[in-house]
């Protein structure tokens, strides 16, 4: 197996836990899956020699576990704090190409939806933005498993909202359905 292969392969399980969390109709399981997928990105990126992508995702997974588990009290500040230092990463490990400022508009997205954690709708929909950013990051930094990730990720999503909604829709019509077999 060659070096490249397990650093793709690294790739592709993130992505798989990453895809897997967009499933859960809980919030705390939805972020529990995104500190477990960003951290194996971080690795999969610096595998990859990708340092700016893997510096913004391993504070993003700091970023995620302090505002919805630890200190949700401050997630104003913290999210503040992350978006500092993402953005002074890129900054300082950018090679003057739009590609390496990419993960900033990423970051934002994902502050967003970690600010709104606790609303399903506004999380999943900044959450998309932000694979939509992720996918043109794969594309510059030569990722595979990060574009058919973000790609499948996004598609995860539609997915679940789509499944959630139509839960929510057949609960509020299932009580009648068992009162009439009831009768």
């Amino acid at each position: 197996m060659s070096f490249e292969f397990f650093a793709q392969a690294v790739g592709f399980l993130a992505f798989t836990i990453g895809v897997c969390g967009y499933q859960f109709k809980d919030q705390k399981k939805l972020f529990t899956t995104w500190i477990i997928a960003d951290s194996i990105w971080t690795i999969h990126y610096i595998l990859i020699a990708a340092t700016t992508p893997a510096l913004a995702v391993s504070v993003a997974a700091i970023r995620t576990a302090l505002v919805v588990f630890i200190f949700p009290q401050y997630k104003k500040q913290l999210i503040a704090l992350a978006m500092a230092c993402i953005t002074a990463l890129c900054i300082w490990g950018g090679d003057g190409h739009i590609g390496s400022y990419l993960p900033i508009l990423s970051a934002l997205c994902y502050s967003l939806a970690t600010y709104y954690n606790e609303s399903y709708y506004k999380s999943r929909f900044f959450a998309g933005t932000g694979k939509i950013i992720w996918i043109a990051i794969g594309i510059y930094f030569v990722s595979y498993a990060e574009v058919i990730a973000s790609l499948v990720g996004l598609t995860s999503i539609l997915i679940g909202v789509y499944r959630h909604q139509f839960h929510k829709a057949s609960l509020l019509t299932a009580p009648s359905l068992l009162t009439l077999s009831n009768q």
